[in-house]
């Protein structure tokens, strides 16, 4: 029933289908699988249901495995279990796996890209023009991914006063903001290294310590919730750069979280059209981000507010706009039909961002469901040959198929081939944003086969095809050490060592083939392919449209939105659960007991019972 029941015809059909699943495993006491049920339909009576029915402390325990995992908004009064559920131990279980592994020691930036073995002399493309804030840049971005987690590295921690001033401005915020990856599920150890630069005179580095603050707080809940109070009181206070960094932090440290205080906060800044695109749209996307899957009105109307009240001409030459129309579409993230009237909203938006809005409306609210009938209204939208100003929403469409299809087998497949016929007969604007939709199905899943297209393409004719194909490849491999691909990904490096902005992109992609050290994986669908993170998904999200406008975003002072990406980041560990020592020996005890009392008996009869006994023991 569980399997059959992502084809329905309607999403009133599937609910009902898994109410009883969900009530045969209640009724045969089986929790855990109760639960993911319950997490499947995101309804939180049935999951408080189960937790208050399980009188078992193991179960108990897997059972808040289960929502830490999910990142689901639940508490309970045992403090034990709250910090189960708000993965506050999590960092100590990476660590430990970490030192099994023996990789517990920091990587430097040329074990990644194998940089100190290009001979010059032999190879002139590894002379190339080198674009220094670029190469400062890339390093920083692959020691934050390579030591993600670990609390320390070779780079930032320990020389960080003499990295920093090499930087400009915006690699001064990226490195300072690494320190969050850095130190991430270590809340207080991360908020102690970080607290230093909030007293420095840079800006940058002010912002981008906001910012990591947030990071190294991702997915993490705890009772004391040290920074809510700090990056609120920056959103209020400071300037617009430092403003900024707080804003991200919030994103990161609160996401699903739904709390009203952040809303009551960036409400303005959204609708006021004094504050930049950049800021407002931000803004909008942390909001998307705590209220994720909510359909709350309120920040609905503040993102339609903030859209409506620009000029349409300042919405379509800025690509930042693009961020107002993802996090409409994350409020309503998984709730299909309740979309509707949300379409209905934004066909009042000026311009080409209309049906940008409604493509986004759409593939979140059907990701992951497979939905035959959305997938094919998408792949419509891309049979049109457009005027590159009007074909904006052909992006959306491209990624709202992979979106809608990820997680179900046969419609990967069939999604895999629509994207071959794209590629050979879509324009160029399909044809960019193709590599990234085929790395949307296969994250951190390197195939052979899906390696060999991705790699045909980055010696596209069309750089922007070539370098969504470099970065689709760090995708598809991230966390995963796959040998092959690192080869490959060293072969693009040289061949585009001319080129910064392909050369970054390669950089980029070897970073976040060894995040972790192999150790972790962004891949947001989990339990066997039945749950999705909508937290997950929605920063790879974030990330992907970066490289939707490679020129001004990616390549420009917004490629901070990388950072999105360990949204989804989770350790490669199966964390097993027993009993606890008292309850395993008070049973062992019990079986004990019980043998010696039989034997008594046998003991205790006459030769003829004993003879009935031995039998009545052979049949059991």
């Amino acid at each position: 029933m569980l399997s059959c029941s992502q084809y329905a015809t309607d999403q009133e059909e599937n609910e009902a289908n898994l109410l009883v699943c969900y009530k045969i495993y209640r009724l045969f006491q089986a929790f855990p699988e109760a639960l993911r049920v319950a997490l499947k339909l995101n309804n939180p009576q049935l999951v408080d249901s189960i937790i208050r029915d399980c009188k078992d402390t193991g179960v108990l325990k897997q059972l808040a495995f289960m929502i830490g995992r999910q990142r689901f908004p639940y508490e309970m009064k045992n403090e034990e279990m709250n910090a189960i559920m708000g993965n506050i131990k999590l960092g100590d279980y990476y660590k430990l796996m970490a030192k099994d592994f023996q990789v517990v020691e920091p990587k430097t930036v040329e074990q990644i890209t194998k940089s100190q073995f290009e001979d010059s002399s032999r190879n002139p493309l590894s002379g190339g023009v080198v674009d220094s804030s670029k190469k400062l840049l890339a390093e920083t971005y692959i020691n934050a991914f390579v030591n993600l987690g670990f609390g320390t590295d070779s780079l930032l921690t320990t020389q960080a006063g003499s990295w920093l001033p090499k930087n400009n401005s915006n690699g001064k915020f990226v490195a300072t903001a690494s320190f969050g990856l850095v130190h991430m599920w270590e809340a207080d150890e991360g908020m102690n290294a970080i607290d230093k630069f909030i007293y420095t005179p840079d800006e940058s580095i002010i912002a981008g310590a906001y910012f990591a603050m947030g990071i190294c707080n991702c997915g993490i809940k705890s009772e004391f919730d040290p920074c809510l109070d700090i990056l609120l009181d920056r959103v209020k206070k400071a300037r617009d750069q430092v403003k900024l960094g707080a804003i991200l932090g919030l994103s990161f440290a609160y996401a699903g979280t739904n709390r009203s205080e952040i809303l009551e906060v960036l409400t303005p800044i959204i609708i006021d059209t004094n504050y930049s695109v950049e800021l407002s749209s931000m803004s909008a996307l942390c909001l998307g981000l705590v209220y994720i899957g909510s359909c709350n009105d309120d920040v609905l109307n503040a993102i339609m507010q903030g859209v409506t009240e620009r000029e349409a001409s300042t919405l379509e030459t800025n690509p930042m706009s693009l961020y107002f129309a993802l996090a409409l579409g994350l409020v309503f993230m998984g709730k299909q039909e309740k979309i509707e009237t949300s379409i209905e909203a934004v066909k009042v938006v000026p311009g080409p961002l209309s049906k940008f809005m409604t493509n986004c409306l759409t593939f979140c609210g059907y990701a992951a469901t497979g939905n035959v009938l959305k997938i094919q209204e998408m792949l419509h939208e891309c049979n049109a040959h457009l005027e590159p100003k009007d074909s904006l929403h052909q992006i959306a469409a491209v990624i709202g198929i992979a979106v809608i299809a990820m997680g179900e087998e046969i419609g990967t497949e069939m999604a895999y081939r629509a994207m071959n016929h794209l590629l050979q007969y879509g324009e160029p604007v399909i044809r960019r944003t193709v590599p990234l939709a085929i790395a949307l199905l296969s994250l951190s899943n390197p195939q052979i086969s899906t390696m060999d297209t991705l790699t045909k393409m980055c010696y596209d004719v069309d750089k922007e095809v070539a370098q969504s194909a470099i970065f689709a490849l760090g995708l598809i491999g991230a966390g995963s050490n796959n040998s092959r691909l690192a080869e490959l990904l060293k072969q693009q490096a040289a061949s585009y060592a001319r080129e910064p902005d392909t050369l970054f992109m390669a950089r980029i992609a070897q970073g976040l083939l060894q995040m972790g050290k192999g150790l972790l994986s962004i891949q947001p669908i989990h339990s066997d392919k039945f749950l999705v993170s909508n937290v997950g998904l929605a920063g790879i999200l974030a990330s992907v449209f970066a490289c939707t406008h490679l020129k001004n975003i990616m390549f420009g002072n917004f490629n901070y939105l990388l950072y999105y990406l360990t949204m989804a980041a989770y350790p490669r560990v199966c964390l097993t659960v027993l009993h606890s020592y008292c309850d395993l020996i008070n049973s062992s005890m019990n079986t004990w007991n019980h043998f010696q009392f039989q034997s008594e008996l046998v003991s205790q009869s006459t030769s003829q019972d004993r003879l009935v006994s031995q039998k009545q023991s052979q049949v059991i």
